[in-house]
C-alpha cells in the first residue's frame, strides 16, 4: 500500500479529503475503492509543518518511535534561567499529583460527604430517629388555596373553619430550632401568601397605556375578557404563532400562561452543619405542610450546608394518582432538571470516567458534562452535571455505588474504595448544567521525587523565584498527549479537513500501551479484523472504539472518515483542536 509522506518542511496541503462516494448495490464495481486499514510506518512525520519554524534540528529516532519534547511544543524559556537545572520525577505515583477544581465562585472542590445524599427522599438511610413517614396530601386547586382563603374569614364561615388556623402555634414550636426568628417570620409570610406570588404594582395609572378616543373603561374590560377567553381556548399559543404545544420554544415556553407569574420566593435557613439535623428539618417541613412546600439542600457554602424552602410547583394533573401507590418518579419531578455532584477519579481519563458513569446510570454520555478535563495520572476532583430525566439524587448515588447488588449496603459503599477508581459525593439539584469553561482554574498539590539539585541553596532560590516571580504561562506537556502520536497534530488534521489522516493517527499503534489495546490495534491495522479489534479494545479507549464501531455500522467501509470522527464525543474532539491552539500559543 502506498503511503503519502508529509515531510516536516513541506508546507503544501492537498486540501480536504473528498466527500464520500455514493455506494451502488454492485459491490464488485472496480471503480469503488475501499481503503485497506492503515499500517504503521516509521517514515511518517507526525509533527506539523510549522515545527520547522521553531528552528530545532531534525531529530532521528533509531527505533522509529517519535518522542515529543518540551522544545517540540514551544516550551523553551524559563523565568529563573540563571539557575542550574533541577531534576526530579513527577507523577511517579498517581497520588503524587492531586488536582482540585476551582469553581466560578473561587471555591476549591473537595469531597465532603460520600454518604447517601441528604434529601427528603432519603430519610430511610439517614441517621435521624426513625419515624413513620406520612404521605403528602394530593395537591388540588382546593388544597392549594385552602390556607389562603382561611386567612380572610367571612361571615359565612362555620365555627369549625374559625377554629382552624393556617399557621398554628405548633408550626412555630416545631420549626423554631431550625430557623432564626426573622427567617421563621419570612417562612410564615411566604406560606400565608399562598402558592402564587403576590401581584407586583404596575406603578398605578402611570404604567397604563392611554386609551383610544371614545374607548370607555367597560370597553377595555370587555376586550381584556375576550383576550383571556381566546388564551384559555388556545393555552399553547403565544404571539405570532410561537409557543406551540406545552409551552413553546425554549425552556419554559415563550411566555407564562394566563395568570401565571414567576415565583422567586424562597427562605434559606442558617447553616446547619449536622446532616442529622438537616434530615430532621426536611422531615418536619414535609409533615407540617403535607407536600405544599419543597425543601432542598443548598451546598454553595463550602463550610456548612443550608436548607432552602419554597412552594411546591407540582403539576396539578398528578393529584389524580392513587396516593397509596404513587408513580416511581412522582416525587422527583418537583426538582430542577439537573443533578450536580463531585467526582473523584483516580488514575482515569475524564472521558473514561464519564463513560463509566453513563453505563452505571443507563444514560447517554452527552447527558453528563464537566467544566474542564483533568489529568489521567493523578487523583482529581471536579464537579459534574447530569441531566437527570426523572432520577433523584438517591437513585443516582445508589446506581453509582452499585447498591442493586445483592447484599451490598450503603455502609459498604462508604467503606470500600470506589469502583474503577471513581467516587461521587455532594449531590444537589441545579437548574442548569455545566459547560466547558465554567471554572476559574485548578489547584494542584504536586509531589516531586528523587529531586537532584546542585545544592540546597539552589533549590531554595528556585522555590523563591517560583513564589515571587511565577513562571511562563505555557501549556504543559499533558495538553499534547503522553503517547508518540501528538494530540495537536491530530487537531491540525481536523482543522485542515484531512479526515482520513486524523483517523489514521488516532488508530495508529503507540508504544507502551496496555497489551489489550496493542492487540486490538494490530487486529485492525495488520489483520483487518474489525470484529476482533472491537472485541479486544477496552471501553476506556473512547475515540478508537467510536471509530471502529462506526466502521462496523458501515459494514467495514472506511471511506466516511468524517462520519466516523463525528461519533467521537464532542468534548474529546475539541481536545484535539484545543491542543493545536495551545501549540500556537506556546510557539
Amino acid at each position: 500500500m502506498s503511503v503519502n509522506v508529509h515531510h516536516r518542511d513541506d508546507d503544501d496541503h492537498s486540501g480536504p479529503d473528498p466527500k464520500r462516494t455514493k455506494l451502488t448495490e454492485d459491490t464488485d464495481d472496480p471503480d469503488i475503492i475501499v481503503p485497506e486499514p492503515d499500517h504503521p510506518t516509521d517514515d511518517d512525520n507526525l509533527l506539523p509543518p510549522s515545527h520547522a519554524l521553531l528552528g530545532l534540528p531534525k531529530q532521528h529516532y533509531p527505533d522509529g518511535v517519535l518522542r515529543i519534547m518540551e522544545n517540540d511544543v514551544g516550551i523553551s524559556e524559563y523565568i529563573a534561567s540563571d539557575l542550574p537545572q533541577i531534576h526530579g520525577i513527577i507523577k511517579q505515583r498517581f497520588t503524587d499529583f492531586l488536582v482540585f477544581e476551582v469553581d466560578l465562585d473561587g471555591n476549591e472542590i473537595h469531597l465532603k460527604d460520600i454518604g447517601p445524599p441528604d434529601t427528603p427522599t432519603n430519610n430511610q438511610n439517614s441517621d435521624a430517629p426513625t419515624e413513620t413517614p406520612t404521605e403528602p396530601a394530593p395537591i388540588t386547586p382546593d388544597t392549594l388555596m385552602e390556607d389562603v382563603q382561611s386567612t380572610v374569614p367571612t361571615a359565612s364561615e362555620d365555627s369549625a373553619s374559625k377554629d382552624s388556623e393556617p399557621w398554628p402555634d405548633s408550626f412555630t414550636a416545631r420549626l423554631q430550632p431550625y430557623f432564626s426568628p426573622s427567617k421563621l417570620d419570612d417562612l410564615k409570610k411566604m406560606y400565608l401568601e399562598g402558592p402564587e406570588p403576590p401581584f407586583v404594582s404596575d406603578s398605578g395609572w402611570a404604567g397604563r397605556q392611554p386609551k383610544a378616543d371614545g374607548e370607555t373603561a367597560e370597553g377595555v374590560g370587555e376586550k381584556e375578557e375576550q383576550k383571556d377567553a381566546v388564551e384559555e381556548r388556545e393555552p399553547g399559543r403565544g404571539r405570532r404563532g410561537r409557543g406551540r404545544g406545552r409551552g413553546g420554544r425554549g425552556r419554559g415556553g415563550g411566555r407564562p400562561r394566563p395568570g401565571e407569574r414567576p415565583d422567586n420566593r424562597r427562605v434559606i435557613s442558617d447553616p446547619i452543619p449536622s446532616k442529622q439535623i438537616r434530615t430532621e428539618l426536611h422531615q418536619a417541613v414535609r409533615e407540617l405542610f403535607r407536600g405544599k412546600l419543597d425543601t432542598e439542600t443548598d451546598t454553595t457554602n463550602p463550610d456548612s450546608a443550608a436548607i432552602v424552602v419554597r412552594w411546591n410547583k407540582q403539576p396539578l394533573g398528578r393529584s389524580n394518582r392513587d396516593p397509596k401507590h404513587p408513580a416511581p418518579s412522582s416525587s422527583r419531578g418537583n426538582y430542577p432538571p439537573y443533578i450536580h455532584f463531585t467526582l473523584q477519579k483516580t488514575s482515569r481519563d475524564t472521558q473514561d470516567a464519564l463513560a463509566h458513569l453513563a453505563r452505571l446510570l443507563h444514560v447517554p454520555l452527552n447527558h453528563l458534562a464537566v467544566a474542564g478535563t483533568k489529568d489521567k495520572r493523578g487523583v482529581t476532583v471536579q464537579r459534574v452535571s447530569l441531566k437527570r430525566d426523572g432520577k433523584d439524587v438517591m437513585a443516582v448515588w445508589a446506581a453509582v455505588n452499585a447498591l442493586h447488588r445483592e447484599g451490598r449496603t450503603a455502609e459498604d459503599a462508604v467503606r470500600e474504595r470506589g469502583e474503577r477508581g471513581v467516587r461521587i459525593a455532594d449531590l444537589s439539584y441545579k437548574r442548569q448544567g455545566l459547560e466547558l469553561g465554567n471554572l476559574k482554574g485548578n489547584a494542584f498539590v504536586i509531589t516531586l521525587r528523587n529531586v537532584h539539585a546542585a545544592s540546597p541553596p539552589t533549590l531554595d532560590r528556585a522555590l523563591s523565584s517560583l513564589r515571587t516571580r511565577g513562571f511562563v504561562n505555557y501549556y504543559g506537556m499533558q495538553r499534547f498527549g503522553t503517547a508518540s502520536i501528538p494530540t495537536h497534530a491530530i487537531g491540525l488534521a481536523l482543522l485542515q479537513g484531512a479526515w482520513q489522516k486524523a483517523v489514521s493517527m488516532i488508530l495508529r499503534e503507540r508504544p507502551g500501551e496496555h497489551p489489550d489495546v496493542v492487540a486490538a490495534r494490530r487486529a485492525w491495522l495488520v489483520d483487518g479484523d474489525l470484529a476482533g479489534a472491537l472485541e479486544r479494545m477496552p471501553r476506556r479507549v473512547v475515540a478508537e472504539r467510536c471509530i471502529l464501531e462506526s466502521y462496523r455500522k458501515m459494514k467495514g467501509d472506511t471511506r466516511n472518515a468524517f462520519g466516523a470522527l463525528q461519533t467521537i464525543p464532542k468534548n474529546l474532539r475539541l481536545m484535539y483542536v484545543h491542543a493545536y491552539q495551545s501549540y500556537l500559543w506556546n510557539a
